[in-house]
């Protein structure tokens, strides 16, 4: 069931129940840009649901604790949903679950979502947008074994990750971006040691508290292949034991005004085949062509990007 026509969605809730009721093996809901404050609990007994889209319904408060019943549920898409109060705690039920959206106005996620060893263990896609309120994402993420992209963006209050996150070893991209309070340095949770992530794409971008890469990234060493770091104004340096990620491809750098030069491992990393660094000023002179203090590091590389030119 669609609504299609952007912005003048289904505003009331007895219209959408209506629909609902008519319609018992739904398997696809779009109610994105609607004007919906809750959503009726009737929506439980659509036992047939796969599909649904609540993006950018702006006015939405609630979700009734009937949609966790929703077991063929395999997308679920929240983003945008700017007014709404609280993720229902029975949301862990939600098995085949894949591909999850969240725009919430919490502080803190579930709690003692450790009570179960079933929660959201199908789990694929998980994003957090404008989530502004946000200090904490979900406490405990080892039931997150199915994990292959996190993606948090515009979380404003949001200043440490859980030092489980280190422990997904299905996880392959990590994008973060725009989270003006986050460090990723943690002191008591920045050990390699720890680390069971085997990322293969990492993305970072808008991070005014990054100065450095968390040491917790070493545990994607034989496997990242692609990092991008973009206007983070105190980042520094890449880390020497950058030397240690053999199947890195492709670097980008862009608008990290702080960075000054380029590590000596970076000669080593024979896989990489693309470096692009741009509005980066005192690295730039550094990595001309030949003259460059920095050239010999990077000689190697089939393609390079300076702003963007290519040598």
């Amino acid at each position: 069931m669609f609504f299609p026509i952007k912005g003048v969605g289904p505003c009331s809730e007895s219209f959408v129940q209506m629909s609902m009721s008519r319609f018992k093996f739904l398997r696809m809901l779009n109610l994105s840009d609607s004007s919906l404050e809750a959503l009726p609990s009737s929506i439980g007994a659509l036992k047939h649901l796969r599909y649904s889209d609540l993006y950018r319904n702006m006015q939405l408060k609630k979700l009734p604790e009937s949609i966790c019943r929703l077991q063929s549920l395999q997308t679920l898409r929240l983003e945008d949903c700017t007014q709404l109060e609280e993720i229902p705690q029975g949301i862990g039920n939600l098995t085949n679950l894949r591909f999850l959206e969240i725009t919430t106005k919490q502080t803190l996620l579930l709690r003692n979502i450790n009570q179960t060893e079933t929660f959201l263990t199908s789990l694929r896609f998980l994003s957090f947008f404008k989530c502004d309120n946000l200090e904490h994402l979900f406490e405990d993420m080892h039931h997150f074994t199915s994990l292959r992209t996190l993606v948090i963006a515009s979380c404003a209050s949001l200043y440490t990750l859980p030092q489980t996150l280190q422990h997904l070893t299905t996880l392959e991209t990590l994008v973060i971006g725009d989270c003006e309070n986050l460090e990723l340095t943690d002191e008591e949770q920045d050990d390699d040691q720890d680390s069971k992530l085997r990322l293969r794409t990492l993305l970072i971008g808008e991070l005014q508290e990054l100065l450095a890469l968390p040491k917790w990234l070493h545990g994607s060493a034989s496997t990242l292949q692609y990092l991008y770091v973009d206007d983070c104004p105190n980042f520094m340096a890449l880390p020497e034991w950058v030397q240690d990620f053999t199947s890195l491809e492709k670097i980008e750098m862009l608008r990290c005004p702080k960075l000054s030069y380029l590590p000596e491992g970076l000669s080593h990393l024979t896989c990489l085949r693309k470096l692009t660094i741009g509005h980066c000023p005192r690295l730039i002179d550094r990595c001309k062509m030949v003259v460059g203090e920095d050239w010999p590091k990077i000689a190697h590389v089939n393609e390079i990007y300076l702003d963007g030119f290519k040598l």
